[in-house]
């Protein structure tokens, strides 16, 4: 009786120590190793919404038919309506 006794409690603590290992490298892999500050994050965020409050998309170099600003070509606005209505 006394063996069985020792058997039942190694076999016990051996289950006990797997379950603890197991835990522990479940909740260690689950960790966020990169985690940002969060207040860094909330702040870049405010600084793109101030500067760009209408989520508008940055044009460089907007595609305009004929030329520039002060040009007009009647054929061209003809063709750009066209396109637009069919």
């Amino acid at each position: 009786m006394t063996t069985q006794f020792v058997t039942g409690r190694r076999i016990t603590l051996a289950l006990s120590l797997s379950i603890a290992a197991i835990g522990l490298l479940t909740l260690g892999a689950c960790a966020d190793s990169g985690a940002k500050d969060p207040a860094d994050a909330s702040r870049q965020r405010q600084e793109e919404l101030l500067s760009n409050p209408m989520a508008a998309p940055q044009m460089d170099d907007p595609d305009l038919t004929g030329g520039g600003f002060g040009d007009f070509h009647d054929k061209s606005f003809q063709r750009d309506v066209d396109n637009a209505l069919n």
